[in-house]
């Protein structure tokens, strides 16, 4: 199981879409975990953040499971 941060300091530049940071701060050893922890926000965002749809969809594709 890793616990990570995926998103590097804010949440408000995801959208359900994506994001178009390319070379962003993200976890790529998928292959090596089964379960990935992922959490986000701030007092003006909520404490419930999900993470970019890009980065679900890296997780997927590997196998990896991803809880918000």
């Amino acid at each position: 199981m890793n616990m990570a941060t995926v998103i590097s300091h804010t949440s408000n530049a995801n959208t359900i879409i994506g994001n178009d940071r390319t070379y962003s701060r993200t976890f790529n050893n998928y292959q090596y975990n089964d379960i990935m922890v992922s959490w986000a926000g701030s007092a003006s965002e909520g404490i419930i953040v999900p993470p970019a749809k890009n980065e679900t969809e890296k997780a997927h594709i590997n196998g990896t499971k991803i809880f918000r």
